[in-house]
């Protein structure tokens, strides 16, 4: 209904300010990085090596203590006999911590435990009493923290996974309020919208998105929903950063062909303008001496 797309919508809107707003913090982060061991940082290669080491010991340091540590604060839940069935994660992959057998911790359940697994507990529905808010809350600040200083490091990482744990935590906290106002609504379909609003807020892919996202929901009807709310985030994200993967291409210095003319180039420039005149003619046959030269 109407009410819905509304509620969509704000999620949209609240994902785009959180995907802008973690581009931004980690555009920051990634141009504090290069000036200190860049190529015009003036320290020598092995300096930057060093200092590269020793960012990643240290952000491994940090992300292990957090998912150590944070979940200490979780109390210990008695593992729902239809676990299975409601979430499709098996007893054995679900974190049970420091509690006794038959028990879980939910807070470990979110951070311990293997991403694909808290993807599967978010989205999964009829679980809106498995994950209290300061559960979801804790989750995405933490998530959100370790991978906007993460992304950009000098280790193969990725993106979506990190930000579909914090979409899904976020969309969880909105489904979970509009439970409570409206009663008898699915929070796992607002997870799904969560985590298409922050990655709408941060890549700024529409088309490709929903077809990733309609493919993890494996349900058509979700289908106008998700495009309402990927369009809502992306412009709103526009308003806040560039997107990310754009960003990442300029702070690299990466050869890339826009889409459109920079301000500083004429929008009635020729190809005749754009050629170089004294071009270099290679013969049909050649000698490599010749080549050479």
């Amino acid at each position: 209904d109407l009410v819905n797309f509304a509620l969509f919508m704000l999620v949209g809107l609240g994902g785009g300010l959180v995907g802008g707003g973690w581009n931004k913090i980690n555009i920051w982060w990634s141009m504090h990085r290069r000036s200190i061991y860049g190529s015009k940082s003036g320290r020598t290669p092995w300096q930057k090596n060093l200092l590269k080491v020793g960012e990643l010991c240290c952000m491994s340091l940090f992300t292990s203590m957090v998912l150590m540590f944070v979940p200490l604060f979780g109390a210990c839940e008695p593992v729902p006999e239809d676990i299975h069935d409601m979430t499709g994660v098996d007893v054995a992959d679900i974190a049970q911590w420091d509690c006794e057998e038959g028990e879980f911790n939910p807070l470990a359940a979110l951070l311990f435990s293997e991403n694909e697994e808290s993807i599967k507990l978010l989205f999964a529905s009829g679980t809106h009493d498995m994950f209290p808010v300061s559960y979801l809350f804790t989750t995405g600040i933490a998530y959100f923290f370790l991978a906007v200083f993460t992304y950009g490091i000098h280790l193969p990482c990725g993106l979506f996974i990190p930000l579909i744990v914090i979409g899904s935590n976020y969309g969880r906290l909105m489904g979970l309020g509009v439970y409570w106002w409206r009663g008898s609504v699915d929070v796992a379909t607002f997870a799904l919208i969560g985590a298409a609003a922050v990655l709408g807020g941060s890549t700024r892919m529409t088309v490709s998105l929903t077809a990733i996202l309609l493919e993890i929901s494996n349900d058509i009807n979700y289908l106008l929903p998700i495009m309402f709310t990927l369009i809502t985030s992306k412009w709103v994200g526009d308003q806040i950063s560039p997107p990310i993967y754009d960003a990442h291409v300029a702070l690299k210095n990466l050869p890339y062909l826009e889409s459109t003319l920079p301000k500083s180039v004429s929008s009635t420039i020729c190809v005749y303008d754009a050629m170089y005149h004294k071009v270099a003619v290679v013969p049909e046959i050649v000698s490599v001496a010749e080549l050479s030269k």
